[in-house]
């Protein structure tokens, strides 16, 4: 009699706590769902800008670039099969397209950032605009002090704009 009721109890806390666990991932699946809502609401609108601007038919990466403004772009083809990007100004009164061709793709910055800065771990890349020209934003972290370097470099030729270290 004394076993039956250890199982049952035992039963009934494994079940409870198998509850909790479930609620627990839930709860932290709806946060993070919550957390990522502007991230992805940002992105489907610069996508139909994008589609509708410079038609847009496959993307290939979103940005979202925070300077003196905030600029969401995306990258693709179009119908007629031209890389392009485009760079739309967060309240979408500034639309820029330029061709993929007339300046350097992603991978292209961040060997100019692994070879040419010591290789930090790049915490973030985005496309946006500094001081009337197109620039790759890029976030690198030193592996070892942990600090952080905000690079901006040309989108048309890859050269240092600013660089603000130690942050």
């Amino acid at each position: 009699m004394e076993k039956q009721v250890k199982k049952e109890k035992i039963s009934i806390i494994l079940l409870a706590a198998s509850i909790g666990v479930v609620m627990i991932a839930i709860a932290v699946g709806m946060l993070l769902y919550r957390t990522t809502r502007p991230t992805r609401q940002a992105k489907r609108e610069a996508i139909a800008i994008a589609e509708e601007y410079a038609d847009l038919e496959t993307v290939e990466n979103f940005y979202w670039f925070n300077g003196h403004k905030t600029y969401f772009s995306v990258s693709g083809e179009t119908g007629a099969g031209e890389d392009i990007i485009v760079v739309i100004a967060q309240d979408g009164q500034e639309i820029e397209v330029v061709s993929q061709q007339d300046g350097l793709n992603e991978p292209a910055i961040r060997a100019i950032v692994r070879e040419d800065y010591n290789d930090p771990m790049i915490k973030k890349i985005g496309i946006g605009f500094y001081e009337d020209q197109v620039i790759w934003e890029v976030v690198g972290q030193d592996e070892q002090s942990e600090e952080l370097t905000y690079y901006l470099f040309s989108f048309e030729t890859g050269k240092e704009v600013k660089v603000v270290a130690n942050i």
